[in-house]
């Protein structure tokens, strides 16, 4: 999926199982909207990222 993402899009799912058994599905959706990302947010999260290791 490609952002800009509005809120509430349903981005993905998850199954709940014991065994084979299915116990349930249920839907994961986005709490705000998701803007796309540009380089300049893409390298401040990586700074972040490289000096917190």
């Amino acid at each position: 999926m490609d952002a800009p993402v509005a809120a509430g899009t349903q981005v993905a799912s998850v199954t709940l199982k014991a065994g084979e058994e299915i116990l349930g599905e249920y839907p994961v959706t986005t709490r705000s909207e998701v803007p796309q990302m540009d380089w300049g947010t893409a390298l401040s999260l990586l700074t972040k990222a490289l000096f917190t290791l």
